[in-house]
């Protein structure tokens, strides 16, 4: 078992494969692309922020604290996730180098050609977790389609041994 900064990438794995499955593996998606690696930088002293968090309640301090601690340093993702469907781990520049944002559907067109099957591609962030490690939380933009893509805060809880989607807070959609 790997351990990084005290906390185990066992659980981050989990944690990230029981948002997966439970938001964006729903329906007849037969795959998604997990972007690498980590992402998602947050200014957590904005307005924003502050408004996301409220939302978010009951979200522990310690939480917060673990998420802005751990999303300092990104994670490069191993094949280690345990979903309910395939899934294909590709570095974020590949799938950047897509898209030329001229001819969006086009690049959804070359995209879904070379990952058939797939619902999009998602990034995530590091997880954050209070100490007694059943509070954690993501943020996790999505993105399927020229117009069709969100971001999300995801508060995610431990109950009876597995993690659950708790709440989830819209950050921006397309």
């Amino acid at each position: 078992m790997k351990v990084v900064d005290g906390k185990t990438i066992d659980e981050e794995y989990e944690v990230l494969s029981a948002l997966i499955n439970g938001m964006y593996l729903t329906g007849r998606y037969k795959s998604i692309v997990i972007t690498n690696p980590t992402c998602c930088e947050d200014d957590l002293r904005t307005d924003r922020w502050h408004r996301y968090v409220e939302e978010l309640t009951p979200i522990s301090v310690e939480t917060l604290d673990d998420y802005a601690a751990r999303n300092k340093q990104s994670l490069t993702f191993e094949k280690r996730f345990n979903l309910k469907a395939g899934y294909r781990i590709v570095p974020y520049v590949e799938i950047e180098k897509l898209f030329d944002y001229v001819d969006l559907e086009g690049d959804w067109k070359t995209f879904y050609s070379k990952y058939p099957g797939s619902n999009g591609y998602v990034r995530l962030s590091r997880v954050g977790f209070n100490k007694a490690k059943d509070q954690a939380l993501v943020n996790t933009p999505w993105m399927r389609g020229s117009l069709s893509g969100e971001g999300h805060y995801v508060l995610l809880g431990k109950q009876d041994g597995s993690w659950k989607v708790l709440k989830k807070v819209g950050t921006w959609v397309v």
